[in-house]
Formats: C-alpha cells, structure tokens, sequence
C-alpha cells in the first residue's frame, strides 16, 4: 500500500472514530485486529487470494479490471 494510501485511510479512520462515545473500544479492537501479529492469522487468507488472481489473470489476461474485481 502506498503511504499517501495508508495515511488517508488513518486519518479517515481518526475522523470516523472522533465522535463515537465508545471510541476507545472500536480503537482497541481496531488495534488489536491489525498488529503486525495478527498478520499471521489473515496469511492463508492473503496466499488464497493471491493464488486465484494468479490463476485468473493466466485464465484471462484480457480481462485485468474483473482479475482485479474493481
């Protein structure tokens, strides 16, 4: 991901939470589902996911926007 990408999916995330009356609870969560520990649980996920877009785009390489499913 793109630093200027990360940083304004942060800030919008920081504005989305300002205002909750809950919001140090969603920041926790948040938190604690994207540490870089977690990672390990969403890697058969990532390696899944990875391989079908490989498969596709070798399937069909005419078609990059559906392999990409933008």
């Amino acid at each position: 991901m793109m630093p200027s990408a990360y940083l304004t999916r942060s800030i919008s995330l920081a504005l989305i939470l300002h205002g909750m009356p809950n919001r140090r609870a969603h920041r926790r969560l948040i938190h604690q589902s994207f540490h870089p520990n977690e990672a390990k649980r969403y890697r058969p996920h990532s390696l899944k996911a990875a391989r079908r877009l490989l498969r596709n785009i070798l399937d069909y390489p005419d078609d990059i926007l559906g392999n990409l499913r933008l």
